[in-house]
């Protein structure tokens, strides 16, 4: 640190770590209202001069080492700013040396205007507004000219004055109010770089500015100090138009003037521009926004191309607008409508083929189980129709075997013992037993001539299915006990032999079921011809079939399953109807096919 006494240069006093400086390199000086001496080095922090001494302040309260301002504004507070962030010496400490709560780090500038409110700019972070104990955060995205703001210097007509690397900005006190009370959404920020005259536009930063008595401002650049007049400035008023010159998909331009479609699968677009601003060219800002795709407004600065990439398929604009270096805005600027294919993939067409497949395939997948069902059913049918057919040609052989053979030779037998009990020469004696003979051959033809009217019910070959039922459940109700009413109609030739069997069968089999589990003292059998053709009711005042789980009467005996499949024999249904302690109705249905004739 060099000191120069009364302007002469040969009486100047340096000073060096050896005098008590934290470090050599002075990056920062402020002479407070109480006469004190305050310096910011970078690397050792920072030292207050005390007579010929300097004294190190700050260290044990977490003052950064490397100081880039130090201000005091119109109050007693010495506001240091540091890599590390902001720290405030209130008079007589530092008051914790506490970084301010939302202040980020690398404090470049500090500046307190006529109304109290602190301004603080920062490295990369924008510009904050430090008013009523609250910071309020201000970037590029509500129009500053860049994130660094590096000093902060006002002039006389209400503009702050902003450094950063890319040249000096200048805008309006009360827009960037206005923008922190959300009653306007961005400020106008014109900049001023090596087309204005400087010789270099990357500015110093920290102290590098001053207003001068006259009202010049000075900043300190890399090239050096360089001086602008506010009153002297013209504004220029008249917005710059735009206007798109080119669009390019993968490198590869487009016809001009002309919105279409853009196939799919492209994964580059660049769109570029221009804006014309005969006063100053190269202070021409950018924003653009491709709407359906950007949340808001892109800062594209002075940048002439925007550049977007995996753009999804869609209906698109791209608008661009444009600011002079007064930050007068086009507000119209210019636009570009186009869209961009969908992959056939996802277009209506290949979704609607896609569906109609697959509903063809489940359509499919459908038919073909039904068919199987179908096939199952089928053959299940068939099969109970070829175990019935069979157990029938079992029953009739067995009945004739049994009428042919055996039957026959009883029948011999009690004729011979007949014979040989009127011939005997000793009748007395010989007669009680082929009395037993005759009687004991008698009674098994009867029973063997009852066996195979079970097996293979003969009436209906002679006397037709009707008259055969009725002599069945005469039988019935005889050996049985049970008064049985019937009322069958005369069905002459109307069913086949097979169909009468099987209709015989159905009667035999729900008469056995009520005589073996009904308890039933009465029962009342009905065939007719009805309108969808032969109807059978076959009830009981039993006691009925216990229900099965879902309501309907239990059906799991052998009995019961083989009258359905009977039923379905005669390509009709059957139905049971019962009540526990009420009895029982088994209803068959069934088309009549008349008997060929023979």
């Amino acid at each position: 640190l060099d000191r120069l006494a009364g302007g002469d240069s040969r009486k100047i006093t340096r000073y060096t770590t050896r005098d008590g400086l934290p470090a050599d390199h002075v990056n920062a000086l402020l002479r407070d209202r109480t006469g004190a001496l305050w310096v910011g080095t970078w690397g050792g922090g920072l030292a207050r001069m005390l007579g010929a001494r300097f004294e190190p302040l700050g260290a044990d309260a977490g003052v950064g080492r490397y100081v880039n301002t130090i201000y005091q504004g119109r109050g007693e507070s010495v506001w240091i700013g540091t890599t590390d962030g902001l720290s405030i010496w209130d008079g007589a400490r530092m008051a914790g040396a506490a970084k301010m709560r939302e202040m980020p780090a690398a404090v470049e500038a500090v500046y307190e205007d006529k109304d109290g409110y602190v301004w603080i700019g920062t490295r990369r972070d924008g510009l904050f507004l430090f008013r009523d104990g609250r910071l309020k955060r201000i970037t590029t995205r509500e129009g500053l000219f860049d994130n660094l703001v590096g000093t902060i210097l006002e002039d006389g007509g209400g503009h702050f004055w902003l450094t950063c690397n890319r040249g000096i900005s200048r805008v309006s006190r009360r827009e960037l109010l206005e923008v922190v009370d959300g009653k306007r959404a961005a400020v106008v920020a014109r900049a001023f770089g090596t087309g204005d005259g400087m010789p270099n536009r990357e500015c110093d930063f920290g102290q590098g500015s001053v207003r001068a008595r006259d009202g010049r401002l000075w900043f300190a650049t890399v090239g050096g100090a360089v001086a602008i007049d506010p009153a002297r400035l013209l504004a220029n008023t008249v917005p710059p138009p735009i206007h798109i010159e080119e669009v390019l998909v993968d490198g590869e331009a487009l016809p001009r003037g002309v919105s279409g479609t853009i196939a799919s699968g492209n994964r580059r677009l660049e769109f570029r521009y221009a804006g014309l601003s005969l006063g100053e060219p190269a202070g021409v800002r950018y924003r653009y926004r491709l709407e359906s795709f950007d949340e808001d407004w892109i800062d594209g600065r002075e940048a002439r191309a925007a550049h977007y990439t995996n753009v999804p398929p869609g209906s698109y604009r791209f608008r661009v607008t444009a600011a002079n270096a007064d930050g007068v805005w086009n507000t119209a600027g210019a636009s570009y409508d186009f869209e961009i294919a969908s992959p056939f993939w996802r277009r209506p067409w290949f979704a609607a083929i896609v569906l109609g497949m697959a509903a063809a395939i489940v359509f499919a997948i459908l038919q073909t189980r039904v068919a199987r069902l179908r096939r199952e059913k089928a053959l299940e049918a068939e099969f109970s129709r070829q175990l019935i057919s069979s157990q029938e040609n079992e029953r009739q052989r067995l009945a004739r075997e049994l009428h042919d053979g055996l039957g026959q030779n009883l029948l011999v037998i009690g004729n011979w013992a007949r014979m040989a009990s009127g011939s005997l020469d000793s009748p007395d004696r010989a007669r009680p037993q082929l009395d037993v003979i005759t009687e004991t051959a008698a009674q098994s033809l009867k029973e063997i001539r009852a066996m195979t009217r079970a097996l293979q019910p003969y009436e209906i070959e002679h006397v037709g299915s009707s008259e055969a039922i009725k002599a069945m459940l005469a039988r019935v109700g005889e050996s049985s006990g049970i008064a049985i009413t019937a009322d069958i109609e005369e069905l002459g030739g109307a069913l086949p032999p097979d169909a009468g069997i099987n209709l015989y069968r159905i009667v035999q089999e729900t008469m056995s079921n009520i005589v073996k589990h009904a308890q039933a003292t009465e029962a009342r059998v009905t065939l007719r011809r009805g309108p969808r053709g032969l109807e059978l009711s076959v009830s009981d005042n039993g006691r009925g079939l216990m229900p099965s789980p879902n309501g309907h009467p239990a059906e799991g005996g052998f009995g019961l399953r083989s009258l359905s499949a009977r039923a379905k024999l005669l390509n009709g249904t059957c139905r049971i109807h019962s009540t526990p302690g009420q009895g029982t109705t088994v209803v068959v249905e069934a088309p009549l096919v008349e008997a060929s004739a023979p």
